[in-house]
């Protein structure tokens, strides 16, 4: 490969710790196995917190974009020829200003841009008032890189066949499990009684976690049932709604809302889970970090057929249900069966290894850099 010498990954990096964040440091993480790395955040200043729609786009905020311009320029500046991996293009209106004025003047003209979309509704930027702008941009990139077949297929009216290209997420190296440690969680799993549920996502209604919580509530009428959500709330009032409602459940000491975790915890979280629980119908979820993460440790996932999970959840890793709680716990209790259970397990892992592992991942980018390089 003739790859350049540098490569720079621009994105939102953790800081907050949420799907786009973590896919994108371990884009960082992949292509620096091969190639010096120089990473730039555009991550906003509110650090390490849940921030409602409507204080998303503060004088703050802007401030902090506008800003974020002028540091690209300063740091590129060091690394002239390195192409750049974007990871924080945007399709929403704000964002797509952003981008424009401040974001793609600060890769210069010529440098070689790919631009990575991580959120569902790509396609809505090329109508109404962004739909110019928005077909500039495209022109601009050397490519534009989707995280699913179906995702590119929606964008194909606007992005030339040339320029799309489908890279998946992966999992990072510290939730990336050996066939050893999934083969102990199994033997563990089959030597122990009762049924260990895992909800892994921010704790907010479009993720579904109230969904999963009914579900656990009515599996546990007949079943030993343990839940565990991880992840952040969006509140304390949030949280304090959610204790009032697990009690009038019945459910203290079967459910634990572990909150926020640091990142490489959540491998012992899917090594120790029967069947990960992702009733997500958030609109801007494309290809879920966490089912990934689910995979990888042999686990099986009961989910519903939204965003990219008719694509990642098939060959008989797990099953997809309407959002609905009562679908959601005849699913769980249908893959409980040990037979079922032992199959799904092992459809899981092999969906993992045969199209998201960290070195299918690491090739299809190293291939991608070397054309456009």
């Amino acid at each position: 490969m003739t790859l350049p010498a540098e490569v720079a990954v621009v994105g939102r990096f953790p800081p907050p710790l949420d799907g786009q964040t973590l896919a994108t440091a371990r884009l960082a993480e992949l292509v620096g196995t091969a190639r010096p790395v120089v990473t730039v955040s555009t991550s906003a200043p509110e650090g390490d917190r849940l921030v409602s729609t409507e204080a998303r786009w503060s004088w703050r905020r802007a401030a902090h974009y506008l800003g974020t311009g002028r540091r690209l320029r300063r740091e590129l500046a060091a690394v002239p020829e390195a192409p750049v991996l974007w990871a924080s293009i945007s399709p929403h209106p704000l964002g797509h200003a952003r981008d424009v004025l401040t974001t793609l003047p600060a890769f210069g003209p010529t440098r070689p841009v790919v631009a990575v979309v991580h959120r569902a509704y790509f396609d809505r930027m090329f109508a109404g008032i962004t739909s110019a702008t928005a077909r500039r941009v495209v022109e601009r990139c050397a490519a534009v890189v989707f995280l699913t077949e179906g995702l590119a297929e929606r964008a194909a009216p606007y992005v030339p066949a040339e320029k799309r290209v489908v890279i998946p997420n992966t999992v990072g190296a510290d939730v990336l499990c050996t066939d050893a440690e999934v083969e102990a969680a199994r033997a563990a799993r089959r030597g122990r009684t009762g049924l260990r549920l895992l909800f892994l996502g921010n704790l907010m209604p479009e993720k579904g976690y109230d969904l999963a919580l009914d579900a656990a509530a009515r599996l546990a009428r007949t079943h030993d049932v343990r839940l565990d959500l991880v992840g952040r709330w969006p509140s304390a009032d949030a949280e304090a709604a959610f204790a009032g409602r697990l009690q009038s459940l019945g459910l203290e000491g079967r459910v634990v809302a572990h909150g926020g975790v640091p990142h490489a915890h959540v491998k012992g979280f899917v090594l120790d889970a029967d069947l990960l629980l992702f009733p997500s119908t958030h609109p801007s979820e494309a290809l879920p970090v966490a089912v990934l993460e689910a995979l990888n440790a042999g686990t099986p996932v009961v989910g519903v057929a939204h965003a990219a999970l008719p694509e990642i959840v098939r060959d008989g890793a797990g099953t997809l249900v309407p959002p609905d709680a009562d679908a959601l716990a005849d699913a769980a209790e249908a893959l409980a069966d040990p037979g079922a259970w032992a199959h799904a397990s092992r459809a899981a892992r092999a969906r993992f290894d045969a199209a998201y592992s960290p070195d299918a991942v690491r090739q299809m980018w190293l291939s991608l850099l070397d054309r456009v390089a």
